[in-house]
């Protein structure tokens, strides 16, 4: 009798292979899509509410340079900056935005602060710090090797946060220049939020921490990702005995993957947190600058309606990772199992066939 191609080997020796990792993520990725349509559309509509005319405009600063007095952060060294933004379409290069970036006397007293609060922010960074030791190793010289960092940091400060301030597209609050950075037109509705996570910046310990565990919500739920997608355990397999470093591993592995929804939801809710307790601090300094008579009702509701729609942003990501993961991982299991059941079927066939071979043998 012929047999099948998966008989001419022992059963033992059959390795179950990793399937459905490719459609897994694209699974993921097609969940996403909702989020990369709405997004956008929530920015435009931002950007509109916030584009004001010059009599509101000049509310506006004036009510937030009292509201860095009210609040205690001009004190604490906080300034604001703003950059002259445009429509991207009418720039075509990073240089062209910041075309006269080298001579700083060309920019006005504001602009020059948010383009030396962007270095500064950059320097201060851990990834800036690590560069720098490296780079130590390469310059004997630290006159050239400070030349050359400086110069990093200013093409970074370019091409980075203020490129985004400057198409307009967002406002910072930058924690190691001490400094709240917005465009000249678009987004400076926004400020008062700034105030906000400039307040969670030298507020107690618990916002602090909030401040500091943000970066968890860019890496972490790729990391739970990745390891639930590439574990070929499925959720409902039973859990293995911990009688080996490799099944106490293992094991580990299967927790990530049978909780990566809860585990991505958890990574991030810090950052949307502080962006919630930002929002709301930031609309309790504009509510008091309305009842002093310092902002109008009208103004009111376009801050709102800004942080509104910045903070749907970050709620809706969290929701988008969280049914991403979970549909991946159940597409992943899916085609496993599918697997699994028709390796299984032709083991059993395989044995079947051995059997009646030996027997007509």
């Amino acid at each position: 009798m012929k047999t099948n191609a998966i008989s001419q080997q022992p059963a033992q020796q059959q390795k179950t292979k990793n399937k459905g990792i490719i459609r897994a993520s694209l699974a993921k990725t097609a969940v996403a899509i909702p989020l990369s349509i709405a997004c956008p559309q929530i920015l435009k509509g931002m950007q509109k509410v916030s584009t004001l005319n010059e009599s509101d405009t000049f509310q506006l600063s004036k009510a937030s340079q009292k509201a860095l007095e009210t609040t205690g952060l001009k004190d604490k060294g906080v300034q604001i900056h703003k950059l002259i933004d445009f429509e991207p379409k009418t720039a075509k290069t990073a240089e062209e935005m910041f075309e006269n970036f080298e001579n700083l006397t060309n920019y006005s007293e504001s602009e020059q602060g948010a383009l030396k609060a962007a270095v500064k922010a950059i320097k201060s960074s851990k990834i800036f710090k690590f560069a720098e030791k490296q780079l130590q190793k390469l310059y004997p010289n630290r006159e050239i090797l400070k030349e050359e960092m400086e110069q990093g940091a200013e093409i970074g400060a370019k091409i980075g946060i203020l490129s985004q301030v400057k198409t307009g597209k967002n406002a910072f609050y930058l924690p190691e220049a001490i400094s709240i950075i917005t465009p000249t037109s678009k987004f400076q509705t926004s400020v008062f939020h700034e105030m906000g996570h400039a307040l969670n910046d030298n507020g107690g310990i618990i916002l602090k921490s909030l401040q500091k565990i943000r970066p968890l919500a860019k890496f972490a739920p790729a990391i739970i990702f990745a390891i639930s997608i590439l574990n070929k355990r499925k959720t409902t397999d039973e859990k293995l005995e911990n009688n080996t470093t490799k099944n106490k591993i293992q094991n580990g592995f299967d927790f990530i993957k049978k909780n990566a929804g809860k585990l991505t939801a958890l990574s991030m809710l810090p950052m949307v947190l502080e962006e919630g307790i930002a929002t709301l601090r930031g609309d309790k300094i504009a509510r008091e600058l309305v009842k002093s008579g310092d902002l109008t009702k009208d103004l009111l509701k376009k801050v709102r309606l800004t942080n509104l729609g910045g903070f749907s942003t970050y709620a809706l990501a969290l929701i988008a990772a969280v049914a991403g993961v979970k549909t991946a991982i159940r597409v992943k299991d899916t085609i496993q199992e599918q697997y699994e059941n028709k390796l299984s079927q032709n083991r059993f066939e395989d044995r079947i066939n051995t059997k009646l071979e030996a027997h007509q043998g």
